[in-house]
């Protein structure tokens, strides 16, 4: 039984790429570094704090321009963004006994702002300011279940990216996986999670109707 979910935030519950493609571009015309279609991919999957040291190493930017320039061009594009867990957050608020936790490579003001723009309620919050310098999103997630008192067989991880289902294989819990960001669906179910659902509130099939966990294609 699935008792506790951890949401990727960025491209998987909200579709933030306005304020991540405004933020990259700015971010690297103020570096002076090359965009691409690879760098893009490394940035929306990259923790905030390590892409901060990179501008900073690379270009010489104080981490302070860097953070500014990033959190002004993200909350302008709140506004443009998409609710994608709109329908589904509204059908696990009648399951309380299911914990919804946000993780997230995103700093904590960034998702607090869009939170609270699409009225997003969450049990917990983790984001990049909660993680040390050293720690994964896979050790976050082993953490927290110790916290809870949970078991890793009750535990799901929703997200769109290949990394999230590294993490998800590394901390040991099912993956679930939605073609909401920058990889195909095919390129998606070739990295192994365990579900590729076309939009999230397929998931409800897994989540709250508690269908066995098996690998399979909706």
């Amino acid at each position: 039984m699935i008792r506790i979910i951890f949401f990727d935030f960025d491209l998987t519950l909200v579709d933030s790429r306005p304020g991540a493609k405004a933020t990259y571009k700015s971010l690297w015309r103020l570096a002076g570094m090359k965009k691409s279609a690879k760098g893009f991919q490394q940035y929306v999957g990259s923790r905030f704090s390590l892409m901060v040291n990179h501008i900073n190493e690379v270009s010489g930017v104080s981490k302070k321009t860097i953070v500014m320039t990033y959190q002004r061009g993200y909350d302008r594009y709140i506004p443009k963004m998409r609710f994608y867990g709109k329908e589904l957050l509204k059908k696990l608020a009648m399951h309380p006994e299911i914990k919804m936790i946000i993780l997230s490579n995103n700093r904590k003001e960034s998702v607090k702002r869009a939170c609270a723009y699409f009225k997003i309620k969450y049990d917990m919050l983790i984001t990049d300011d909660d993680m040390a310098a050293n720690e994964t999103k896979a050790s976050a997630i082993s953490r927290t279940l110790r916290k809870l008192g949970l078991k890793k067989n009750e535990a799901l991880y929703v997200g769109d990216h290949i990394n999230d289902i590294k993490l998800a294989h590394k901390a040991g819990i099912k993956s679930v996986v939605v073609p909401t960001g920058v990889f195909s669906k095919l390129y998606l179910k070739r990295k192994h999670p365990d579900f590729v659902v076309n939009k999230l509130l397929d998931i409800e099939k897994i989540i709250i109707k508690q269908k066995p966990v098996k690998l399979e294609v909706y």
